[in-house]
């Protein structure tokens, strides 16, 4: 079942639940994050701050934003893999 948005675009509702719960999915990860990863982070890419916004917001050099984003995505993967090969060994425990 598919629906129009104003602008005349077509978007699947399935897509769009599924994207939705990925983004939810996430957003609980990031939680797992320490402050000062996850602060930055969710101002990137979930408010779409600029670097420079997110620097004067925090009162740290857009340098400091660049390395703590860069940090905040490396430890993100790191929760999002372990997650994953949690989940995957319990299925192989399963059989």
């Amino acid at each position: 079942m598919e629906y129009y948005i104003s602008d005349d675009k077509q978007i699947n509702i399935e897509d769009r639940i599924i994207s939705d719960e990925m983004l939810a999915s996430i957003s609980e990860k990031i939680k797992k994050l320490h402050p000062t990863y996850a602060d930055v982070i969710t101002l990137r890419y979930f408010y779409n701050y600029t670097n420079d916004e997110i620097a004067k917001m925090l009162d740290i050099s857009k340098e400091n934003v660049r390395v703590r984003l860069c940090r905040g995505r490396q430890n993100l993967l790191k929760i999002l893999f372990d997650e994953k090969n949690q989940e995957i060994s319990r299925k192989e425990i399963k059989k």
